[in-house]
This record gives structure tokens, C-alpha cells and sequence, in this order.
């Protein structure tokens, strides 16, 4: 598969930093045994498995996932749509699918967000008011900002580009996700990593919500022995609506599995 530029771009400075590493290894006859055989890897062994698990979910055709939000919501329309939970669907190269329940003046409405190449549909807000149209193009609403909800929810957008840029990565041991082993990484995302990721998601309107005041954002990943990213966890404000401390908590599944998401009508 050809992984598209972001991964490239992102892990070229990381492999130079572990290249003269792995060189170092092979001369003194060092083999690397797999990533949670010998317990709780160093700090070198830590940044070889975010960058393994970089290319391998990047490699995968499709997954679900399940994103928790804690001490914060995101508003997708401001005063009427707050997302604090939401499951969700990735098909490669650039489709996307999530819903969930929200309450809306004590009626409870199901939200769907779907991406489909460059164009976002969301439920229609106007829907209680007796609207046919379920389905809305961002581009028929404004969210102030330029905000595109699917890039704050998104892990194809807002969660795994980040992979490659996590700094200090620490191994805190091992923890069980769903019944599959992995080993728990913490880390950080520099500014500088922000700002790649602003440039790298190729919308300048995405770019201009980051929040200004984003200066550092503590992650902390979970990667079981096939490389597999089974948990990320993003603590901390990306976008200027959202709450400094919020911290969003993708879990992944279903890896590779046949998933097909429909262009909306």
C-alpha cells in the first residue's frame, strides 16, 4: 500500500534519530526481541514501537473505533450539538463515519458525521424544526472558524498523524485493552508537532482553529505485539472551543475488517 505523504514527511526525522541506533545494534549482534517479550521496553525501544505502529496502522484498509471525551465536550454547533462520546468507522483512503446520541431541548437525536473524499455531511440541525434534509454538507453551514467537526473526531485526522511526533516516549509498563496485552507508552506533543499537523491536514481553516494557547499536548498510547494501536489518548485544548482540559480517548478495533460507508444522497 502507498501511505500517503503525512507518514513519510512525519517519520523521516524520527528514522534518523534511530537509524544509527539500529546500526549501533546489529554491529554489537543485539536482535531485538518482540515488543512485550522481555517486559517493559527502554526509552530507545519505546520510540522504535510508536514509529513500527505508525506505519503499521497506516498500512491497515480499515477499522472502528470508539472515542470517549473526558472533562469536556466538543461543540459542533455551538449551543446545539456537543459531542462527549461517539463510535465511528474508517475506510482508506479518506472515508469516515460516526454517530451518536445527543440531547437536544429533552428529545434525544441521533448525530451522524460523515466524510467522504474533501466534503463532510453532519445531521441536519434543523431537523427537529420539521426539515426533510437529514443530512447537511459542512459547506451549507456555518460553524464559525472554518471548523470541520469530522477533523476533531476524526483519528485518520486529529489522532494518528500524531504518531510520529510524539517526544519523551516513556514506557509506563504493561495494561490489558479489550483483552489483548499492550504496552503503555506516555509521551508529548511538542508546539512544533501541532503545527505539523495543522500543515500536514492540508486546510487552512483547520489550521487557523487550532488554539493559539496549544503549546504542549501529554498522549499517552497503548500497542499490543502485532504494532496494532489498541488505545490513544490526547490530553489537553487542540481546537479554541474546546476545554483545556479535555482529553479525548480513542480505542481501536475490527482492524482490517469489511466496512463499507456510504455517500450520502
Amino acid at each position: 500500500m502507498i501511505r500517503p505523504s503525512w507518514i513519510e514527511m512525519l517519520v523521516s526525522s524520527r528514522m534518523r534519530v534511530l537509524a544509527p541506533l539500529a546500526a549501533a545494534a546489529s554491529v554489537a549482534g543485539v536482535r531485538r526481541a518482540p515488543a512485550l517479550a522481555q517486559g517493559t521496553p527502554s526509552a530507545t525501544e519505546a520510540d522504535d514501537l510508536i514509529l513500527r505502529a505508525s506505519f503499521r496502522m497506516q498500512d491497515l484498509t480499515s477499522y472502528r473505533f470508539d472515542l470517549t471525551l473526558e472533562n469536556g465536550q466538543i461543540e459542533v454547533v455551538p449551543e446545539v450539538f456537543k459531542i462527549d462520546a461517539l463510535d465511528g468507522e474508517v475506510v482508506r483512503p479518506d472515508s469516515f463515519r460516526a454517530d451518536t446520541n445527543i440531547e437536544i431541548v429533552f428529545v434525544d437525536v441521533r448525530m451522524e458525521i460523515v466524510t467522504i473524499g474533501d466534503t463532510t455531511w453532519i445531521t441536519n440541525p434543523l431537523i427537529l424544526t420539521g426539515s426533510d434534509n437529514d443530512l447537511v454538507r459542512i459547506g451549507d453551514l456555518d460553524l464559525g472558524d472554518g471548523f470541520n467537526p469530522a477533523d476533531a473526531v476524526n483519528p485518520d485526522r486529529i489522532a494518528l498523524p500524531l504518531l510520529p511526533l510524539i517526544g519523551q516516549a516513556v514506557s509506563t509498563g504493561e495494561e490489558t485493552i479489550d483483552g489483548v496485552s499492550t504496552a503503555r507508552i506516555e509521551g508529548v506533543i511538542s508546539r512544533d508537532g501541532t503545527d505539523q499537523l495543522g500543515g500536514l491536514l492540508g486546510s487552512a481553516a483547520v489550521s487557523s482553529a487550532i488554539a493559539d494557547s496549544v503549546t504542549m499536548l501529554p498522549v499517552a498510547v497503548w500497542i499490543d505485539d502485532q504494532d496494532l494501536v489498541r488505545r490513544f489518548e490526547i490530553r489537553g485544548q487542540i481546537f479554541d472551543r474546546e476545554s483545556g482540559q479535555l482529553r479525548r480517548i480513542f480505542t481501536f478495533s475490527d482492524f482490517d475488517a469489511p466496512i463499507t460507508i456510504e455517500r450520502p444522497d
